[in-house]
């Protein structure tokens, strides 16, 4: 059991908090937060698959960022430690999470970096670099209130794919650099009033989209 947790710890080998991720989210999800919480990861490759559930009083005033330390995504990267179709990251109906200054290497070709399953709240994902053989970024629900700015993609199927067909609300894609994706860098259906602008985008080939937009509302 982990008290509730409240301010800044270190993740690393370096006289750190917590040696893994995995083991900083364990004490996350054993204690919850009583204010914001901030997850400096020390330098280095981290091979794991990571999946945060709801987190006990988080809030917009009680938020979970996990960032590099020294605030440089090449510094820190995050790969895939089972050779399978796994996700390296997940959200699972979680809320108020922010991920800063990450990369994420997916080296499955089946599978994604990062993953928003179930409902979701309050996620930004910033300043990152996804490197992907299949989706970088994948939403399978609903989610609210999702920042995606200022990173880099490259490769893979998709860059960002909701096929989930639940109306999402409150989505900004913007300023974020995507580089050949096979078959869309942006795939989004049954959203409501998506914002996607300030991209730059690489298409791969005569077969693929940049932004590709179904069923979507205003």
């Amino acid at each position: 059991m982990y008290a509730a947790l409240i301010g800044t710890y270190t993740i690393g080998t370096n006289n750190a908090n917590f040696q893994t991720i995995t083991q900083a989210v364990e004490a996350l999800e054993s204690g919850g937060v009583v204010g914001d919480v901030i997850f400096n990861i020390q330098d280095g490759i981290y091979e794991e698959n990571i999946v945060i559930t709801d987190i006990l009083s988080s809030s917009a005033s009680n938020k979970i960022t996990f960032q590099s330390l020294n605030q440089d995504s090449a510094a820190v990267t995050i790969k895939n430690a089972i050779a399978s179709s796994n996700y390296i990251f997940t959200l699972d109906s979680t809320d108020n999470v922010e991920l800063r200054y990450l990369t994420f290497e997916q080296t499955h070709n089946s599978s994604s970096c990062l993953k928003l399953d179930n409902r979701n709240e309050n996620i930004n994902i910033n300043n990152c670099h996804f490197i992907s053989r299949n989706t970088a970024i994948r939403v399978d629900d609903f989610v609210d209130n999702l920042n995606i700015a200022d990173n880099s993609t490259i490769g893979g199927t998709y860059g960002f794919y909701d096929n989930s067909y639940n109306y999402s609300t409150n989505v900004t894609i913007e300023n974020n650099e995507w580089v050949n994706q096979s078959s869309s860098a942006i795939y989004i259906r049954y959203y409501d009033s998506p914002v996607i602008q300030g991209n730059i985008i690489t298409v791969s080939g005569s077969t693929s989209t940049a932004i590709n937009l179904t069923s979507v509302r205003n």
